[in-house]
Formats: C-alpha cells, sequence, structure tokens
C-alpha cells in the first residue's frame, strides 16, 4: 500500500496550520511566551509544513508569506542562540542579597565597583526558581 504524495502534501499543510494555530493560542492564552524556544520553533516548523503545501498548489502568495514567517523564525531563533552563549552565560556570581517575601524587611548591601567584576547585571535574566540562593553562596548564571 502507497500513499498518494498529493495527500501527504494536503496533510503537510494541514498540520502546519494546526501547529501555527496552536502556538498563536497558547501564547494569547498565557501558556506559551512568545519569547520561548519552542514557539520560534513551532512557528518555523508549521510555516514549512505549510510552505510544502502552498507550493505544491503554486499558491505563491501564500510561499512568499511563509518564507518571510519562517525567516522572522529563524533570525529569533538565532538571536536566541547568541545571547545564550554570551559573555554571561556560564559565569559563576556571588549572591550578595537575597529578597525573600517575608514580614521582616531585608536589607541590600550595596556592592562597591571593585567587587562587581565583569558581569553585567543588565545582561542577565531573572529566573524564577524553585529553591532561592542564600546570601554568600554561589550562583552559576
Amino acid at each position: 500500500m502507497t500513499i498518494p504524495l498529493h495527500f501527504l502534501v494536503s496533510l503537510s499543510g494541514y498540520l502546519g496550520a494546526v501547529l501555527l494555530l496552536a502556538s498563536f493560542a497558547a501564547s494569547s492564552t498565557g501558556h506559551l511566551s512568545t519569547d520561548s524556544r519552542r514557539y520560534h520553533a513551532a512557528n518555523l516548523i508549521g510555516g514549512a509544513a505549510l510552505m510544502i503545501s502552498c507550493i505544491a498548489q503554486a499558491a505563491w502568495p501564500s510561499v512568499g508569506v511563509n518564507v518571510a514567517w519562517m525567516g522572522i523564525s529563524l533570525l529569533t531563533l538565532a538571536q536566541a542562540a547568541a545571547a545564550r552563549s554570551g559573555a554571561v552565560a556560564g559565569h559563576v556570581v556571588d549572591v550578595v542579597s537575597v529578597e525573600v517575601a517575608s514580614s521582616e524587611p531585608t536589607r541590600k548591601r550595596r556592592v562597591p565597583r571593585s567587587e562587581r567584576g565583569a558581569c553585567r547585571p543588565s545582561r542577565i535574566r531573572h529566573r524564577r526558581a524553585v529553591g532561592s540562593p542564600e546570601a554568600g553562596s554561589r550562583v552559576t548564571v
């Protein structure tokens, strides 16, 4: 039993459309961040699947839209990969203070410029973690 090529091309278009719509719906409802790799990977794969179907049906305006869609996703994924492999990733930093939501006020110690090192805090992305580091510990970012 062989599967006809036109069936596979149509299936590719339907799966691509479902993937694009699912990623859009997930981002619109807050289940998926538009900054995430999953979102852009879904857009890239969905755009490629739709493009296959559009090429087979000679729908050239749709091919152009999907090429642009894939290009944007590729560019964003490449920028995210470059940011992850930048100077900040993998560096060990000292935890100077930890803010904890409690009734007691926490005190922050001002870090002298000489102790700050080469790490630029503006480039560090703050992530929510299950456990919080304690002051005086070391964390890899």
